[in-house]
């Protein structure tokens, strides 16, 4: 068994899988979530408990999937998998925010990141 946990802040990824079996990515809308303190493979039951939106799908062999900025989104394979993936910033008004706020964030070197509903905020703990 194999997994990916990926994260992208500032640009979208397009991915392209070539496998034997079958690929599940998770992707999950920003919400409220703490994910730099380290690697960390979803529960499902808790996502939904919280009602964290959680979208699951089937990716089969030559299929692309667009990963939009900002979210985080997981791939597990059920078999052996070759992953093509490319980081793209297309001219978007949301994409020139997110590279913004992402220097931003790297300029403040925080060890804190929630994510919300409606886009990216710094929490003071």
């Amino acid at each position: 068994m194999w997994k990916i946990i990926v994260l992208h802040r500032s640009i979208s990824t397009l991915v392209r899988v070539i496998v034997n079996g079958s690929v599940f990515p998770v992707n999950i809308g920003p919400r409220k979530l703490n994910f730099l303190k380290g690697s960390w493979w979803p529960d499902i039951d808790e996502l939904l408990e919280a009602n964290i939106p959680v979208h699951r799908f089937t990716q089969k062999a030559g299929d692309v999937v667009w990963v939009g900025s900002g979210c985080i989104h997981w791939v597990h394979s059920t078999g052996w998998c070759n992953n093509v993936a490319w980081n793209v910033g297309p001219p978007t008004p949301t994409q020139y925010e997110m590279a913004v706020f992402t220097h931003e964030w790297n300029k403040l070197n925080v060890s804190e990141l929630y994510f919300f509903l409606s886009g990216f905020y710094l929490v003071e703990m």
